[in-house]
């Protein structure tokens, strides 16, 4: 991701549901003046000052507990979700998609990283067997997800591997 999307010019990214750091982590390293907050479940937290701290930015990202289903951090230039959305059904990833957006103003940006299914694969039948209720979709299906947040898709920008960036931006 951070070979194919230009973070220049955003000064704050919050990674949504990002774990103990790895993402936030590779694209602080490669952006030296911006800061990052990490927001996952609590119980992360000791884990993932002890990454962000081990991999040279702990002194540039914060970390910041809850879930994403009641708030996120405000006040980010961009917000990123990197495969967070395919492991809820479609009414919890607008509820994610909601809680980002009402805490998002109006120059800020949501960036969606996932696996894109294609039309009429066989891809969602997998995701469902092997992972519940979980699911890849399709560029259309996550605009209309996006819509039913109040956000609109800006661009799909493919990585040149298996994941897609959807930009999308407040409606």
């Amino acid at each position: 991701m951070v070979d194919t999307y230009d973070f220049s010019g955003i000064s704050t990214l919050v990674d949504v549901g990002g774990g103990v750091g790895g993402y936030i982590t590779h694209v602080l390293g490669q952006y030296p003046s911006m800061t990052g907050i990490l927001f996952d479940r609590p119980p992360l937290e000791q884990h993932a000052l002890a990454y962000l701290s081990e991999h040279g930015v702990g002194d540039r990202c914060q970390f910041v507990g809850g879930s994403f289903f009641d708030s996120v951090p405000e006040g980010a230039d961009a917000y990123l979700l990197s495969h967070v959305l395919h492991d809820w059904p479609d009414d919890e990833a607008i509820s994610i998609l909601g809680c980002c957006r009402r805490l998002m103003s109006p120059s800020s940006r949501l960036l969606v990283e996932e696996v894109i299914a294609a039309a009429g694969s066989g891809a969602n039948m997998t995701m469902m067997v092997n992972f519940g209720e979980a699911k890849n979709r399709t560029v259309e299906e996550f605009q209309h997800l996006m819509e039913d947040a109040g956000l609109r898709l800006v661009r799909v920008i493919p990585t040149g591997g298996d994941s897609t960036i959807l930009e999308a931006a407040v409606a």
